[in-house]
């Protein structure tokens, strides 16, 4: 798929997180974990599930409030508050993290997830999330701070200053409202003394 404003996709592993975060396209309304079947066909897709492994209807619970918990840790690096509620979803699923170290050909150990069931595609996404924080790129994962988007993007601007993941839609749309907002803010303003002023007339004269 093709990233919004020509974008490079996350390198590395953290392409995946990138692409479980924006598995719902909110604009579009697209989910690819709205149903037991579609998450079982993306956990496929990405190679985190056993061909004969059923989904059940919690476990689909639970990695989109996985995914949601995500976009707002991804939402944090473009500079907004962590709810409490996302870090609390978080911290539960790794507390179901199983890990082990694995000798890589190039000689050095490596961390990698273990488990089954369900156990095991949440390692995967946060074995992935806690090795780019390792190597700094986690910083740059952000979600689009327009409301309605939030998708996830890769920053690679030198000075990571990116908020929206095209400038040229909701970039240019965040910064017409902010304007109009700021319009109808003086417009309301520059009539206060003129309602003062009326109010004062009306006050004076009494009741009539």
């Amino acid at each position: 798929m093709t990233e919004p404003g020509h974008r490079e996709p996350a390198p590395g592993e953290l392409r995946m997180v990138q692409r479980f975060i924006n598995s719902a396209a909110l604009l579009e309304q697209r989910d690819e974990l709205a149903t037991i079947e579609a998450t079982r066909r993306w956990l496929l897709r990405n190679h985190v599930t056993d061909a004969d492994r059923p989904v059940r209807e919690w476990e689909r619970q639970e990695l989109v409030s996985l995914r949601e918990a995500l976009r707002d840790l991804a939402s944090a690096n473009a500079g907004s508050a962590l709810p409490g509620g996302a870090a609390a979803v978080l911290d539960r699923a790794a507390g179901r993290v199983r890990l082990a170290m694995r000798l890589s050909r190039s000689g050095r150990y490596r961390l990698v997830p273990e488990g089954q069931g369900m156990d095991r595609p949440i390692s995967e996404v946060l074995v992935r999330v806690l090795n780019a924080m390792s190597d700094g790129s986690w910083v740059r994962l952000k979600a689009c701070a327009r409301d309605g988007c939030r998708w996830a993007f890769y920053d690679s601007s030198r000075n990571r200053s990116g908020v929206w993941c095209s400038m040229a839609t909701c970039g240019n749309r965040e910064k017409g409202a902010a304007y109009r907002l700021r319009r109808s803010q003086r417009t309301a303003a520059s009539h206060e003394p003129e309602d003062r002023a009326r109010n004062a007339s009306v006050a004076a004269k009494g009741p009539q």
